[in-house]
């Protein structure tokens, strides 16, 4: 049925788990392995509301705090037409604060809410030896979701009052990963590491929903990638994706799909940083013409929001503080190499690509008002320290790029026909930069591929 939820105390709600060490050898030919990989998730949930039409609230904090993590992971694969069909690594961290669940809901006069989610690999390390083996996946995924309130499905109506506040903090870390795949005719799936944080302050979900914040809410993500001799040898062999990616994305008031309303009157403080640290890093893709060399990007993107209002037709209004920050920063260690030869279709992308927006109506015939304050950051960063050295020659329809590429907005409409007033003010700025220091260098094989370096900043 229909709840009413209160609480006047403060709640904590822990979730960890931990996988520990996991280590691993096989060797046999023409044998098949089954190994599910190593998985650590942990989910925490302050409050709940049920599946009707529930109010929660109270005047108690709420902290919810969810933490996996694992040790040190190796597998050793060996052993001439054998058959892996899984050696990912999967740790996942998910926390609310106050959930309203399915039904119409309303979250109003509730205390101060804080939602931790913090996902941590340790060393990873995975070799691969072996004459036309079939490997399916040695993938590692890192992921970290927060959110302090959301209204899940339905119509709901969330109120932040003044002098109350809401806060999400996601982090997402990965040890360093040594991948070794060394195959003469094999075939490999995927080898890639992913390390992904989202945090979202107030949430409505789907539905028509009304989100009015008169206090302080914050959105904090921040995903960082470590990679350390990565080699990649294939001979004549079907690589599908050996990219290394940091994503890290922050939103302070999502509206989510429906028609929303979504007012601030008081502060949103929205921070959103990827990092990727990598070296001695080496692909070597040399096949012969039959050769399907998918991807061996390295790449760090950030997408920070203030407020978002998603599909359908919202109103948005801004009577208080927007302040957006967004940083993307990929560094390599000295010696680094990266080395491509491969044949069409390679994708040997290093690439920082963060992106800031104060406001952004998406999709719908959206009204949009700033009548205060909207300060939008935004900073890439690539670094090729002392003897680093990226080579990318490759056949006619490679593509090969070094780039450091921020994007910042102040007020976007999206698609549909939007009706935008600003009577306040809207500070954005964009700061690129792409530093190759004494020694490294960058170079390009074929004048007919795809290669650049570049550093550009768009406001």
């Amino acid at each position: 049925g229909d709840d009413w939820i209160e609480w006047s105390e403060s709640i904590n709600a822990t979730a960890l788990s931990d996988a520990g060490s996991v280590i691993v050898t096989f060797a046999s030919v023409g044998a098949s392995l089954g190994f599910s990989g190593t998985n650590s998730h942990a989910t925490s949930l302050g409050i709940q509301g049920g599946l009707n039409n529930d109010v929660l609230t109270g005047a108690g904090g709420v902290s919810s705090t969810a933490t996996a993590t694992s040790g040190v992971v190796s597998v050793d694969v060996s052993g001439s037409g054998a058959s892996v069909s899984n050696a990912e690594t999967m740790i996942t961290a998910w926390s609310w604060g106050v959930a309203g669940g399915a039904g119409n809901d309303t979250i109003m006069d509730i205390g101060p809410v804080t939602s931790t989610a913090s996902a941590t690999s340790g060393a990873v390390g995975v070799e691969v030896n072996a004459l036309g083996a079939a490997v399916g996946n040695v993938e590692t995924n890192v992921t970290a979701d927060a959110r302090g309130v959301d209204g899940g499905d339905g119509d709901d109506v969330i109120v932040i009052d003044a002098m109350r506040s809401v806060g999400s903090v996601a982090t997402a870390t990965n040890g360093a990963t040594g991948v070794a795949v060394n195959l003469a005719g094999a075939g490999v799936q995927n080898a890639a590491v992913h390390v992904d944080a989202d945090a979202t302050g107030l949430g409505g979900g789907e539905g028509v929903d009304g989100i009015q914040n008169n206090g302080t809410v914050t959105a904090s993500a921040t995903a960082s990638g470590r990679s350390k001799s990565v080699t990649v040898n294939l001979l004549g062999a079907a690589l599908g994706d050996a990219s290394m990616t940091a994503d890290a994305i922050a939103t302070g008031i999502a509206g989510g799909e429906g028609s929303d309303t979504l007012d601030n009157q008081g502060t949103v403080d929205v921070d959103a940083a990827s990092t990727m640290n990598f070296s001695s890093v080496s692909f070597t893709l040399a096949g012969a013409a039959a050769a399907d060399v998918g991807d061996a990007d390295t790449v760090v993107t950030t997408d920070a929001t203030g407020m978002s209002g998603g599909d359908d037709n919202d109103t948005i209004l801004n009577n208080g503080i927007l302040d957006i920050d967004a940083v993307s920063t990929l560094q390599t260690g000295a010696s680094t190499v990266v080395s491509i030869f491969g044949h069409a279709g390679t994708s040997a992308i290093v690439s920082a690509s963060p992106q800031a927006t104060g406001i952004d109506g998406g999709a719908g015939d959206d009204l949009i008002e700033n009548l205060d304050t909207l300060d939008a950051d935004v900073t890439a960063t690539a670094v090729l320290t002392s003897g680093s050295a990226f080579t990318f020659a490759g056949a006619a329809s490679d593509q090969a790029e070094v780039t450091a590429s921020p994007t910042v907005t102040g007020i976007a409409g999206g698609a549909g026909l939007d009706t935008i007033r600003n009577e306040g003010s809207v500070t954005v700025s964009s700061t690129a930069t792409l530093n190759v220091n004494s020694n490294s260098n960058v170079a390009f094989g074929v004048a007919s591929a795809g290669a650049k370096t570049n550093a550009t900043a768009t406001t």
